[in-house]
């Protein structure tokens, strides 16, 4: 799996934004640091960790990675200082219609849950901008390429808040994280976030679901997964995890998930009408015991036991000629001086055999024979739980 893009070095962020970072962190460290509730929303919590982390790479001047996490943010919990994060870093890389966009969707989505003095600053930032729209992407930027599909063809696909064309379509982009929407009259909008490699094309598809479809009839899928890796539905790669809640059709749909140090999690899932299925995926070294253990205690008691029964038969055999009438005296002594110390190793494998058996029974209870450390839990989200993405935001 690649590696997320990162800038060829640091960008710092321009003083404008730098004098704004301190608002913007004393506005969102109230949910930041909040503790959450017993309640609390889990995607909630996850959604903060990694707005407390987009936070740290803007302020080391990282907008290309900081923005990512903020999207992250936003995608796992809707939420206004992310979105906020999200509008800086576009500024920092040089796209103020992008910027100029999530600015004003802040306002238009969360209105009065944003404090006076944040709507104050980012109404500013929204005017300055509008005065300098025109700005170009930095003339030594690196560059890499969208390839974008829709079913069906001919959407309009906007690429960072400016218009690019119709699908399918390729365009040269910059590199880091960039917000597509595509819009087609009869369909539902949709919005994704697509992280593009310097020198590389990412491939995005876009299966657009007809308006006037009653509520509830459709599902989704949110998959997860820890350490990290890249996600795929029925073949077709959507992303970094975490991805989703991504809308999909009733119906049974192969994920898979693959893992930067090769490890890959891979099974059907079925997505049920009015339900979000989430996929937990664990893609670390595994809790139990390394399968090699298990298969050398109990080769080792297979083999102590060939061994005693081997020379349990010889001393068997030995018996039988001791107790023949016709064995001489002589030979009868030198069968006892053999059998007895024979006798004695018997009795010391057979022992020694049936305590490493139990020793490989144990293990057998604390063994990982899947030897890669790769499972998942598959479930329904509670009703609790987000809605699909484009639904309306909650409060953070």
């Amino acid at each position: 799996m690649p590696n997320r893009p990162r800038s060829t070095g640091p960008r710092r962020v321009p003083r404008p934004l730098a004098l704004l970072l301190g608002a913007v962190w004393l506005a969102g460290a109230a949910w930041a640091s909040a503790q959450p509730a017993e309640d609390d929303d889990p995607l909630r919590q996850t959604a903060r960790e990694r707005y407390q982390q987009a936070r740290g790479l803007l302020e080391q001047g990282d907008a290309v990675a900081a923005l990512s996490e903020f999207a992250a943010s936003h995608q796992l919990y809707a939420n206004w200082p992310s979105l906020y994060g999200m509008a800086m870093c576009q500024e920092a890389l040089g796209r103020p219609a992008a910027a100029l966009e999530l600015y004003q969707q802040v306002l238009r989505e969360f209105g009065e849950s944003v404090p006076d003095s944040e709507r104050v600053a980012i109404g500013g930032r929204i005017a300055e901008i509008q005065e300098q729209i025109g700005t170009p992407v930095p003339p030594d930027a690196a560059l890499g390429r969208l390839a974008l599909r829709s079913t069906p063809v001919g959407a309009v696909v906007c690429v960072d808040g400016v218009e690019a064309g119709s699908t399918p379509l390729q365009v040269d982009v910059s590199v880091g994280p960039h917000r597509v929407e595509v819009r087609l009259e009869g369909y539902e909008s949709a919005t994704r976030w697509v992280d593009v490699a310097e020198g590389q094309t990412a491939d995005v598809e876009f299966g657009l679901v007809a308006l006037g479809g009653v509520p509830g009839e459709g599902g989704a899928l949110l998959v997860r997964a820890d350490p990290g890796g890249t996600v795929f539905v029925d073949g077709r790669r959507l992303g970094l995890a975490p991805v989703g809640p991504h809308a999909v059709s009733p119906g049974e749909y192969l994920v898979r998930v693959e893992g930067d140090d090769g490890r890959v999690w891979e099974e059907t899932v079925e997505v049920s009408a009015g339900r979000t299925m989430v996929v937990e995926v664990r893609l670390g070294a595994g809790d139990g015991l390394d399968p090699l253990w298990f298969w050398l205690t109990a080769g080792t008691a297979g083999a102590l036991a060939v061994g005693g029964a081997a020379t349990g038969g010889y001393v068997l055999s030995l018996k039988d000629e001791y107790d023949d009438p016709a064995t001489a005296p002589t030979r009868r002594d030198e069968i006892k001086s053999t059998g007895d110390p024979l006798r004695v190793v018997t009795d010391a494998l057979l022992g020694a055999a049936g305590a490493v058996a139990i020793g490989a029974i144990t293990l057998l209870f604390f063994t990982d024979f899947e030897g890669d450390g790769v499972s998942a839990d598959v479930g329904p989200l509670d009703s609790t739980g987000p809605a699909v993405a484009g639904g309306a935001a909650r409060e953070w």
